[in-house]
């Protein structure tokens, strides 16, 4: 019986009344779920009634039993169906996991430079995401440091922002300690025997041929050599600004742009003169004192306070003054100082729990970075710089 078809029940009812015995015949038109409109007349007609229900109920129970079990495998194989179509294939599978490959940003590499005077120089590249747009970033460690100092910055940059980040051992620290002789010998470089001229190689040479590699790198397409900037601590900070004005001072020829690449200084606990070299060449350059800076210093150490203050103090005056409209003033800004309430000094002040108005030295680089380089891109738009030479 199809559920909801009403059914036509003829029913015969004896009934006694007394002695005698009349009978009466009810029809009655049944429809599931409607309601029975009986009235009986006797007992034993109220019983067969009873009966009569109970069994319609029981058939009722069965066609539902038996429409339920007949539906039953057509939801289990809709069921499967819908856990197929849900389980990710293998194509899809993979293309999850290409996908999730992308987002993250290359492994550093270990690669070796040689400069012109045969110094073997160690290096760490984290190359940048974002093509011909990625920053490239160099980092100058201090006296008796190394390029080890700079990972966690270096991660923070490339991950964060996908700029393309090299760290160097410079001649005479880490593992940049052997120069080849014109004889194909081995020379140990040894920093406590290092005279002036040789330390002055760091800029003159070591910071030449890292950029040589960033510079194959932006004829790849990788960077953009046009935003160069450089983060020195310590005494990597004077050798930083006194590379940037040899940077700026190779004359330019016709077919061919020769330097005039560093666009961004970043001074980590800068000293007026270590080792030899000075920060005077810096100061005295048109070009390389106007440069975007920005100063930090751990505030704590009343004397590199005090040596960070007269840099800027000397900085200033070759930079944009600020203008009655706060927006002007922001977007017109070169020249950052920020002292931390740490005495931490160079790289351990990079690495340290401290801010200063909300960021910590990371947040402050990066911030630096992307106010005077990566909004600038359209100032200094990416070429190609392979020379006619092949160079």
């Amino acid at each position: 019986m199809k559920k909801g078809m009403p059914m036509r029940i003829e029913v015969m009812i004896s009934g006694w009344k007394g002695e005698d015995m009349s009978q009466a015949t009810h029809n009655a038109t049944v429809e599931n779920d409607s309601v029975f409109a009986f009235r009986p007349t006797t007992t034993r007609t109220v019983a067969f009634l009873a009966v009569f229900l109970f069994l319609v109920g029981i058939a009722r129970s069965e066609d539902e039993g038996e429409n339920r079990r007949a539906a039953e495998p057509e939801k289990k194989r809709a069921s499967q169906k819908d856990k197929q179509r849900d389980r990710p294939t293998k194509k899809k599978r993979n293309d999850n996991t290409e996908r999730e490959r992308k987002k993250r940003p290359p492994k550093p590499e270990r690669i070796t430079r040689k400069t012109k005077d045969r110094v073997s120089l160690a290096c760490t590249y984290y190359p940048g995401t974002k093509g011909k747009n990625s920053v490239p970033i160099i980092m100058v460690h201090g006296w008796t440091g190394g390029r080890g100092e700079f990972e966690d910055l270096a991660l923070y940059l490339q991950e964060r922002f996908g700029h393309a980040v090299i760290t160097v051992d410079l001649r005479g620290h880490g593992e940049s300690n052997h120069r080849m002789t014109l004889d194909g010998g081995d020379v140990l470089i040894q920093p406590e025997r290092m005279r002036r001229n040789e330390i002055a190689g760091m800029y003159e040479y070591d910071l030449e041929a890292i950029k040589s590699y960033l510079l194959a790198e932006n004829n790849k397409g990788n960077l953009n050599i046009e935003l160069l900037c450089v983060v020195g601590a310590e005494l990597g900070a004077i050798v930083a600004m006194n590379w940037a004005v040899q940077d700026w001072s190779w004359p330019q020829l016709a077919n061919y742009k020769q330097g005039q690449d560093v666009k961004a200084l970043v001074l980590v606990s800068p000293t007026q003169a270590e080792k030899g070299l000075k920060v005077q060449p810096a100061l005295k350059h048109p070009d390389v004192r106007a440069l975007s800076t920005l100063i930090m210093v751990g505030g704590g150490d009343r004397k590199s306070n005090s040596y960070a203050k007269r840099l800027q103090t000397r900085l200033k005056k070759y930079h944009p003054p600020p203008s009655r409209d706060p927006r002007e003033t922001a977007r017109r800004r070169s020249l950052y100082f920020v002292a931390f309430d740490t005495s931490l000094q160079g790289t351990r002040l990079l690495d340290a729990r401290v801010d200063a108005n909300g960021g910590s030295p990371h947040d402050w680089i990066g911030e630096f970075i992307q106010r005077r380089l990566v909004r600038k891109q359209d100032e200094y738009p990416w070429k190609n710089r392979s020379s006619l030479l092949g160079g």
